[in-house]
C-alpha cells in the first residue's frame, strides 16, 4: 500500500565504500529521496526542503492565467518553429497588459475572456484579436489537461463583428509601373557635390538599395532576402533557390515556416544584373551583405526605401513588403496566370494571392476608362 504524504521509510544506499542514510517519502504522489550520512543529517535536508515546497494543490489555485501561458507555449517548444514561439511569447506579452493576464486561472470565467476578446476590438486588427484567441485556446487547453481547470470553454468564445473593429487592417500598397521605373531610377544616383555620401559620382546608395530593387523583381520577403546565400543562386540557369529564411522577431538564419515558401524563382535582367554586381564583391555566405560580411538590417533597408521614395517624388509609402505586392501585381498585368504567381510568390495556396490581387493599382484602372466607348 502507498504511503500517505509525510509517512517516510529509511533505508542504507550503497555507492562503493560510500554508505548514507535514505529517508524516501511521498510528497504530492511522487516519491522523493533525501540522503546523509546519519539519519538526523538525512531528515533535516528533508525538513529544509519541506520549509519551502508549496504543494502542487495550492500552486494549481494561484497559478495566474500568464502563468500557464508560459508553461504551455514551452511545453510546445520543442514541436513548433523558433517563429512561432517567438509569436507565441509576443501574443503573451501583450496578454500581460490586461487585468485578465493576472486573474488567477481557476477563477477566470467564460465572460471574463469574451470581455476581454470583446474588448480589443477597440483599439486592435483583426489579424492581433485572432493572434489572442489563439494564445487563450493554446493556454486553457494546457489548463486542462495539466488539472489547473476542470473545464476549457474556449471553444465558445467568439470573435468581435468586423463591423465593430476600429483599427481596419493595413492597405496593400502598390506602385504603379511610372513609380517604379521612377524608384529603380533613383536606386542609381551618384554622389553630387551637393549630395554626396562619399566620392563624387560614386553611386549614392549601397547595397540596401539592390534590395530594394531586387525585391520589385523577384517578389522575396525580406526574411528571404536576407537570407539568401550563394549556394541558393543558380547562375547559369538565372533562378534563385529560396530555402532560408530570417525572422524578424529573431533575427537568427532559419528554414522557412512554411513548404510552400520553399521554391525557386527566376531572374529577369535586372535581378540577374544585380546579382553579377554582388558576385564580384562576395564576403561571407550572404548574397547581400554588409562591409563586414554579416546580414544587412531590415532597419537600414526600410530607411534606403523611404529615402529613394522622397528623393525619386513618390507620394506612395509603401513598406518594403509592399514591393513584393508590386511585382506581382505587374506580372499579372502582364498575362502571368494567378496560379503561376501564387506559386513564385510562395503562397500556401492561390486563395491567398486572389484575396490580396483582387485589389488593383490606378495603372490596371486606367483601361476601364474606354472599356465602353
Amino acid at each position: 500500500m502507498a504511503r500517505a504524504n509525510g509517512e517516510g521509510t529509511w533505508s542504507v544506499h550503497k555507492q562503493g565504500d560510500y554508505v548514507r542514510q535514505r529517508y524516501r517519502v511521498m510528497i504530492d504522489g511522487k516519491r522523493k529521496s533525501f540522503y546523509g550520512k546519519t539519519k538526523t543529517e538525512a531528515l533535516q535536508k528533508y525538513k529544509e526542503f519541506m520549509t519551502d515546497y508549496t504543494p502542487d494543490e495550492v500552486k494549481k489555485t494561484t497559478l495566474t492565467v500568464c502563468d500557464v501561458a508560459y508553461k504551455a507555449i514551452d511545453a510546445r517548444k520543442g514541436q513548433i518553429k523558433p517563429t512561432t514561439y517567438e509569436y507565441y511569447t509576443y501574443s503573451v506579452k501583450r496578454l500581460e497588459k490586461d487585468k485578465l493576464g493576472a486573474l488567477q486561472i481557476h477563477s477566470v470565467t467564460l465572460s471574463d475572456v469574451q470581455e476581454y476578446i470583446n474588448s480589443l476590438a477597440d483599439k486592435n486588427a483583426l489579424s492581433t484579436i485572432k493572434g489572442q484567441r489563439v494564445i487563450l485556446t493554446i493556454t486553457f487547453s494546457y489548463a486542462e489537461d495539466n488539472g489547473f481547470i476542470e473545464k476549457n470553454f474556449m471553444s465558445k468564445i467568439k470573435l468581435p463583428n468586423e463591423a465593430n473593429i476600429v483599427k481596419e487592417a493595413k492597405d496593400h500598397v502598390f506602385l504603379t509601373t511610372d513609380e517604379r521605373k521612377a524608384l529603380e531610377k533613383e536606386a542609381d544616383r551618384k554622389n553630387t557635390n551637393k549630395l554626396h555620401r562619399g566620392t563624387i559620382g560614386k553611386p549614392f546608395y549601397g547595397v540596401t538599395a539592390k534590395a530594394v530593387v531586387f525585391l520589385l523583381h523577384t517578389g522575396l520577403r525580406m526574411g528571404e532576402l536576407i537570407g539568401l546565400l550563394w549556394e541558393d543562386v543558380d547562375m547559369e540557369r538565372r533562378f534563385i533557390h529560396i530555402r532560408h529564411n530570417v525572422p524578424t522577431s529573431t533575427g537568427v538564419l532559419t528554414t522557412p515556416k512554411r513548404k510552400s515558401s520553399i521554391r525557386t524563382v527566376p531572374l529577369d535582367d535586372v535581378a540577374y544584373g544585380i546579382i553579377e554586381d554582388l558576385s564580384a564583391n562576395k564576403n561571407g555566405k550572404h548574397v547581400f551583405h554588409t562591409e563586414s560580411g554579416g546580414m544587412i538590417s531590415r532597419n537600414d533597408t526600410d530607411r534606403t526605401l523611404k529615402s529613394m521614395l522622397k528623393r525619386a517624388e513618390i507620394e506612395q509609402t509603401p513598406t518594403l513588403h509592399d514591393l513584393r505586392h508590386t511585382y506581382a501585381s505587374e506580372l499579372i498585368r502582364n498575362g502571368v496566370d494567378m496560379k503561376t504567381v501564387s506559386v513564385v510568390l510562395g503562397h500556401k495556396d492561390i486563395a491567398t494571392t486572389m484575396n490580396i490581387y483582387v485589389h488593383k493599382s490606378d495603372d490596371d484602372l486606367e483601361c476601364l476608362k474606354s472599356a465602353l466607348e
